[in-house]
């Protein structure tokens, strides 16, 4: 969640030194992503409607690409949907430092039309891909008649500071150790507005924490199977959870009825990535969910 800074300080110093110095360590950078569909088009920056093949983070539009690519499509031959294009030096420029490796887009794309599952199993893998591209040389993609896009819609970036839910394992285990009262914690939230975006940081899920889900479902376990979730090799599988990071956070737009820009039922769509991974811009490792 965003925090409010004002609310946090009121919060911090009703804590033991011991235990605000638990909590601040969980803080994550991020960068809230604002739509811009009215600002006037300005080549190469932020403006909506957005230049459809600009090298620029968007929403919608064409994917840039090097020559290689080939559009990805799921294992029954649909074309994906071209979700977002993130310019990672235009983020680092945002975030004021660097959170992600640079000059690279990176092209996100998923199932948005059928949505027939939401990353609980391990053969959903194929329902999404983020490519990446080189942002000097990178060229615009034609897609295929079949596939859907989405308008492009200019964003700008906003860095803020981000804190986990109380439902959060990590905080958790701090409030275990520290007694620290979860529901005064949770008062800080910034309680932002929807539809709400983000790159990196703690997401805002919708029915719970899914680094562990990530974890084993990535790893072969089916998390809508009993008797996989109970299987010895769960446990020690669930030792890495604590790898995983949010990516990117798409939230459902009623606004958008019109581009079906909605993820399930009014939820939000997740792409995950470990952090050894992120650190070494292996972007073809991401984990997608929906909740909601």
């Amino acid at each position: 969640m965003q925090f409010v800074p004002s609310a946090w300080a009121q919060f911090r110093d009703k804590l033991t030194g011991e235990a605000a110095s638990a909590l601040e360590a969980l803080a994550l950078p991020s960068v809230r992503l604002h739509p811009d569909d009215t600002a006037d088009v300005v080549p190469g920056q932020p403006g909506g409607p957005a230049d459809p093949a600009g090298v620029v983070t968007r929403f919608g539009g064409v994917p840039l690409v090097d020559d290689d690519f080939t559009w990805p499509h799921t294992d029954d031959g649909r074309p994906l949907c071209l979700i977002a294009q993130v310019n990672t030096d235009q983020v680092n420029g945002w975030a004021g430092e660097q959170l992600l490796p640079a000059g690279l887009l990176l092209n996100f794309f998923y199932d948005a039309v059928e949505q027939e599952t939401w990353g609980c199993q391990p053969q959903d893998a194929h329902y999404w891909r983020v490519v990446t591209a080189d942002s000097a040389g990178a060229r615009p993609a034609e897609a295929p008649e079949e596939a859907i896009t989405f308008a492009a819609r200019s964003v700008t970036g906003q860095p803020v500071a981000t804190m986990p839910w109380p439902s959060e394992p990590a905080f958790e285990a701090v409030a275990a150790t520290h007694d620290v009262d979860d529901t005064a914690y949770g008062n800080i939230d910034a309680e932002e507005e929807s539809p709400r975006y983000r790159l990196l940081g703690w997401p805002e899920p919708q029915q719970g924490p899914m680094q562990r889900d990530c974890q084993l479902v990535s790893s072969g376990v089916d998390l809508w199977d009993p008797a996989d979730l109970h299987h010895p090799r769960v446990e020690g599988l669930a030792a890495g959870a604590d790898d995983w990071r949010l990516l990117l956070q798409v939230d459902s737009d009623d606004e958008r009825e019109e581009d079906e820009w909605l993820w399930g039922d009014s939820g939000m769509l997740y792409f995950w990535i470990r952090r050894q991974d992120l650190a070494a811009a292996r972007f073809d490792r991401v984990w997608a969910m929906i909740q909601g």
